[in-house]
Formats: C-alpha cells, structure tokens, sequence
C-alpha cells in the first residue's frame, strides 16, 4: 500500500472514530447526567452550574426504598414480572410463526407476513381508549395481566420478523439430515433448528424486554395502584417546590441498570444474532 493510501486510510478512520465518539456522546451524555444527578444532594442536584465535582450520597436511593407513601419495590417487581412475562411469550409466539413463516413457508405466507407488519405499524396511541373501555368491562384495568395482553400483542410482530430472518439464514439441508434421521417436524424445530438459533432469540428478547420495560404510554392510563411499573414514578417524582431532580436520576438509573446488565451477559449471542439475521438464503 502506497503511502498516499495510508494517508488516506488514516483521515478516514480518523473521522469515522470521531463521528462515533461524538454519537456517543450525544447518546450516553444524559444517562451519564442522571446517573450523577442520583448521587447529589437536592441544593447540588439543583444547581444552575454544572457541578461535576461534588460530595456524593445514597439518600436519593434511601428515600426510594424507604419512602412509605411511594412502594417503590412493589413497582420495581411489577416492571420485572411484566417485562419478563411478555418477553417470554412474545419469543414462544415469535419462534413457532417464524419458523412456520421461514421454513415451512405456507399457503398466504406473504400476506400473513405484511398483515404482521402492518399490525406492528399501528401507532400504541390508537388502542388506549378501545382497551380502557374494554378492561373496565372485564375487570383488568390496574392488573399485571391488563399490561402483559397489550405489551406481548405489541411485541409478537416485530419480534416474529427478527426470528423469521434468523431461521431463513439456516440451510435447508439441516433439516433434510434431521429427518432423514428419523425425526418430525417438532423434534427438528426444538433439537436441531432452535439450538443454531439462539443468538438470534438472545438478541430478539433484548428488544421485547425493552420495549415492555421503558414503555410509559400504555401503563399510565391502564393502571394507578397496584399494576403500576417503573416508568410512571418517573413522571411522578415531584413536590411542591417543583421536580426532584436526584430522585428523578436514582429512578432513571434503576430502569437503566436492569437493561445494562441484561445486554451485557448476553451480548455475544446479540452480536451473532444480528449477524446472523444479516444472512439470507
């Protein structure tokens, strides 16, 4: 390589290194900002100067859990019990229409896939009066349950698109080898097809438990006491002399963590997933 090539090279790693930092500050800037703002006290938190050095303390933290007219672990478990349960049928659902969709491939298969896509299109907003109306007929208005049926609806759509392009990257000839061996349709799809496949469900739950654990427009009209999850405390952390920022950050922090620490264990089988759904027949 001559040496007006390496220049070359190096003046386009050199911005495309910067555009990336720049992004990620721009992305990481406000987490980071609350997660300080958590640590401050109310004056600090406050302040109309940034203050990036300054006494760190827990009664931010302490205040939440300790709080009698806020519970906020009854809130914390209802995210983890709603997020979790949705994300789980959601990729049940997800991997057998995939599978049926991508491999099988049966009759009205594409028109299946757009009404799908177009169900997953629908704008959130759209269902709140209808579901308000509905559960307050049946009894599920401030229930688990009443937030889990729209979240896993929500999530099936998109979630059966990602794993439908993972099973179309796997070669037809596994499952040729499978049966030829003796076994079914299902013992190929639970033994053979989704062990190759796991990345892809790691990667594809990531984005269900996302979706069901940050979401705040659905929950807030659907629950007030009992069923109420992180993201509503949120925008409920005030007091008469206006907004606790410190508390707002120690909320902010604590939706954030649980994501972080999820996508961490699971990130090599994220990467592959996504390589992997990149892969077409």
């Amino acid at each position: 390589m001559s040496e007006t090539s390496k220049s070359l090279e190096s003046v386009k790693n050199f911005f495309r290194y910067s555009l990336i930092t720049i992004l990620l500050v721009f992305t990481l800037f406000p987490i980071l900002w609350a997660m300080l703002a958590s640590f401050k006290s109310p004056m600090d938190a406050i302040s109309t100067t940034p203050m990036f050095i300054f006494r760190p303390t827990l009664d931010n933290y302490i205040e939440l859990f300790t709080k009698t007219d806020i519970p906020f672990m009854k809130y914390f478990l209802n995210s983890v019990i709603i997020s979790l349960t949705s994300m789980f049928i959601s990729i049940l659902f997800a991997c057998m229409a995939g599978y049926s969709l991508g491999r099988i491939n049966p009759r009205g298969s594409k028109f299946i896939m757009i009404f799908i896509l177009a169900v997953r299109m629908l704008p959130p907003i759209v269902i709140i009066v209808p579901l308000y109306i509905f559960y307050s007929h049946i009894g599920l208005l401030d229930t688990l349950i009443g937030l889990i049926i729209p979240y896993t609806a929500l999530n099936i759509p998109l979630a059966t698109w990602m794993m439908l392009s993972f099973f179309k990257g796997l070669p037809k000839q596994l499952e040729e080898a499978a049966m030829i061996d003796g076994c079914g349709r299902v013992k190929t799809f639970l033994n053979v097809i989704l062990p190759l496949t796991a990345p892809g469900i790691a990667a594809t739950s990531i984005f269900s438990f996302i979706l069901a654990w940050n979401d705040f427009l659905l929950a807030l009209p659907l629950t007030s006491i009992n069923a109420v999850p992180l993201p509503i405390i949120a925008s409920s952390v005030r007091a008469e002399e206006g907004v606790l920022w410190g508390k707002l950050g120690a909320v902010i922090t604590i939706l954030v963590i649980p994501v972080f620490i999820f996508s961490f264990l699971a990130q090599k089988h994220i990467i592959g997933g996504l390589v992997s759904g990149a892969v077409k027949e």
